[in-house]
């Protein structure tokens, strides 16, 4: 999605751009190049108007796109200006005005000044174009350029680059240690490669060129000022140490360049014992996102907004110093490590790339770490898992799970940090570890997705330890803690049973049932969930009826009124009779419907995100009415205008226009062959809350009149739900040959605050068995 909203931010800005230049946009021939474009302008065009235009309106519409997008949607731009004779044809030219560009913009050179400045275009133009049009433009700001020698396929060439170089940051430099060399022992040539890398005004190539200057000739002769940084300090540096006194010559001209003498004197020796770095690098630069030149650079992105730290990584992203640079950054700092683990594999799925990668991690940072508590791979799992939690009193909650013991860990607070820092303390009095009370503290600040998850993994790890029970007990005094601060619940408790039927097998004859439940506050939905189970339609309505006896059997000393949901893909939705199941196991047991208000929910409309912001706006205005008046109010009640394809049309207009619809009353039974093209399926993507439909052929005018009477009966004392129960008591009172409305009545009766997902569903039960 963020290649997408950059690939059409640059187009977007681009057009407007050339147009407001002056230069019709329609008039060029554009041809796309992935994350680029090449833009040929016909010659009627001044080539003046566009260096002089188009760069400011570019960048203007560069800062634009950038502000409305997330970091990872931000875009910066080089933009290479060469002029010559072109022939468009139809597969692209490969004239060589075309071919000279294409390197400029793609030069190291170009790259390595984008990465130096924090402007949003960085330019380059050839020597021709920058002596006949920019210098004879004082609008393009020619004294803005510099003279770099370029070396392209065809040869070596002059370019001139235009960036405004990034202001050298105050804060405490970090010392990178570079990569070990192939020698049993580090030299003095390694120590000054750091150095030279380090130094922010060595970046450009202008001050290379004075610092080769100030060395003899027969070492600067022989060191090419055009490579890389990477590149060139190692070729400095090595070609010093061959010759008596070089070192000594360096050092003393690197002292200029520095800022910081004592980084010279002192530079950092390498430990000599450094194997583990060389597999650090190699598991780097086997992860293919740190290939990646826009990836790598999002990688790193991340990897400073996860630790709070600002710091640089030389060499053009992807390259093979960029990862050498990011190997030297990261091999000394455990929580560095852990981090770039945990921010690389929110880039990559599980691979023999990442399990190195991960096992290498282990070996660096296992002298730095306590015993380990918890395994490594779960550890990883839960930062994971925690990457999306967004906490903004999270010291506040890591003092509360480390006690009085925590020490300060100050402003920067990351999840490694502080989960490195927790699995170092004792355990509670209680052997609950410092870790595990934390991550169910965050469990219990976040939605009910993120929170399901964790929560899961703090069972599963506290079953490893045997800490069932305490881990039990300390949930209690949390949930009794949040009641306490939350006003006080209904006098009879309300419980919920939902029940998630999905079809298996290729004639979908087979059900998998999942099952949640809860007893309690209703405004704090923490639903526990059971196994799965897997059977027939005959199978899943015992195991249903099991269910229910076991909730009975286990709430029944609260005496709660319990709500049961069956949560159904839409096809099911009008024909499976789920309010008609028995609720026990045993002859002649009445249907579950007339025992405890059941309704059906849309599977659908829980997975797609895209229709919970109606969805949400709707429930709202419907709990205000029921919960105000008793009622639905007659304003909100739509009902449908046929099933051909001019009702549907028809419906579709009415809930677009009115965001005031609560509640759909179909007009026929849906099908299980028009999913997607029937009216439940409207009233689903529309957000409607509350759908009403009779699963058999019945008197339209009955079934309205009925739901109206269900509906807005002012004078009614029990909840909607309630009366619906009391209707399919009163049908199933009937003899079998009477109709009575409430015999076929299904009511789609969905609150988005309370969703369920299966996390994990594993294998289900073996069928017939009972959970």
């Amino acid at each position: 999605m963020h290649r997408s909203a950059v690939r059409d931010g640059l187009f977007d800005a681009l057009k407007h751009a050339f147009n407001e230049a002056g230069i019709d946009w329609k008039a060029c021939e554009v041809q796309t190049r992935g994350d680029g474009a090449l833009i040929l302008v016909p010659a009627r065009f001044p080539e003046r108007q566009l260096v002089d235009r188009v760069p400011t309106r570019l960048a203007a519409g560069v800062r634009r796109h950038n502000a409305k997008f997330a970091a990872e949607g931000e875009m910066r731009l080089r933009l290479a200006f060469h002029s010559g004779p072109v022939e468009v044809v139809e597969n692209g030219s490969a004239d060589a005005p075309v071919l000279l560009a294409c390197r400029l913009v793609d030069s190291d050179e170009a790259r390595e000044a984008q990465q130096a400045s924090d402007d949003p275009i960085t330019i380059i133009v050839s020597e021709v174009f920058y002596r006949d049009t920019v210098l004879n433009e004082p609008a393009a700001e020619p004294k803005a350029y510099r003279r770099v020698p370029l070396r392209v396929k065809e040869g070596h060439t002059i370019a001139w680059i235009r960036s405004h170089a990034r202001p050298h940051s105050p804060a405490r430099p970090i010392v990178i240690q570079g990569l070990p060399s192939t020698q049993e022992r580090p030299t003095e040539a390694d120590d000054l490669v750091d150095v030279i890398v380090a130094a922010p005004a060595l970046r450009h190539e202008e001050a290379r060129i004075r610092l080769l200057g100030m060395l003899p000739d027969e070492i600067s002769l022989a060191v090419p000022h055009e490579l890389d940084l990477w590149s060139f300090a190692r070729k400095l540096a090595h070609n010093c140490a061959e010759r008596p006194g070089g070192l000594a010559h360096l050092a003393g001209a690197l002292k200029t360049f520095t800022g910081d003498h004592r980084r010279v004197e002192a530079s950092p020796r390498r430990r000599a014992d450094e194997q583990p770095l060389v597999r650090l690098h190699s598991a780097l630069s086997a992860i293919p996102c740190l290939g990646d030149p826009v990836r790598s650079e999002l990688v790193v992105r991340r990897l400073r907004e996860a630790l709070n730290e600002e710091f640089a990584v030389e060499g053009r992203p992807g390259s093979h110093a960029f990862i050498a640079h990011l190997t030297s950054v990261c091999s000394h700092n455990a929580d560095r490590l852990l981090t770039l683990l945990n921010v690389v594999s929110l880039f990559e799925g599980e691979s023999p790339a990442l399990a190195d990668l991960r096992d290498v991690v282990d070996d660096l940072t296992r002298a730095e770490r306590p015993a380990d508590v918890f395994p490594f791979d779960q550890k990883t799992e839960l930062l994971k898992l925690l990457a999306g939690a967004v906490i903004p009193n999270i010291g506040d909650v890591y003092r509360a799970a480390g006690g009085p013991a925590a020490p300060d860990l100050g402003k920067h607070t990351t999840y490694p940090r502080i989960l490195h820092t927790l699995e170092s303390l004792n355990a509670r009095p209680d052997g609950l570890p410092r870790m595990l009370v934390f991550v169910e503290q965050i469990a219990s600040r976040v939605g009910t997705e993120l929170r399901a998850s964790l929560r899961q993994w703090t069972r599963a790890m506290a079953e490893s330890m045997g800490l069932d029970e305490e881990l039990s007990e300390l949930r209690d005094k949390m949930r009794r803690d949040q009641d306490a601060a939350t006003p006080p619940a209904p006098s009879t408790p309300v419980a919920y049973l939902v029940l998630k039927l999905e079809r298996e097998g290729p004639a979908g004859g087979r059900f998998r049932l999942s099952s949640w439940r809860q007893l309690g506050n209703p405004s704090r939905w923490e639903p526990e969930r059971g196994n799965d189970k897997a059977g027939s339609l005959d199978n899943t309505k015992s195991h249903v009826a099991s269910l229910v006896e076991l909730v009975e059997a286990d709430w029944g000393e609260r005496q709660p009124d319990i709500h049961i949901e069956f949560v159904l893909d839409t096809p099911d939705l009008g024909v499976l009779d789920v309010d008609q199941w028995p609720w026990e196991n045993a002859p002649y047991s009445e249907p579950i419907g007339c025992r405890y208000p059941v309704v059906v929910r849309s599977a659908e409309r829980m997975r797609a995100r895209h229709y919970h912001r109606d969805w949400r706006r709707r429930w709202d205005e419907l709990s205000t009415q029921l919960g105000h008046l008793g009622h639905v109010e007659p304003h909100g009640v739509l009902r449908g205008y046929g099933t051909d394809e001019r009702g549907l049309r028809q419906l579709r207009a009415a809930l677009s226009r009115r965001s005031d619809i609560v509640a759909l009353v179909l007009t026929a039974q849906p099908q299980t062959d028009d999913a997607g093209r029937s009216e439940i399926s409207i009233g689903i993507t529309a957000g409607v809350p509350l759908i009403w439909l009779h699963r058999e052929d019945c008197d339209p005018l009955e079934f309205a009149s009925a739901i109206d009477q269900l509906m807005h009966d002012d004078k009614a004392q029990d909840h909607l739900l309630e009366r619906v129960r009391h209707a399919r008591l009163a049908a199933y009172a009937k003899a079998q040959d009477e109709k009575h409305i409430g015999s076929a009545l299904t009511v789609l009766y969905d609150d988005p605050t309370r969703l369920v997902t299966p996390h994990r569903p594993g294998h289900p039960g073996v069928e017939g068995a009972v959970g």
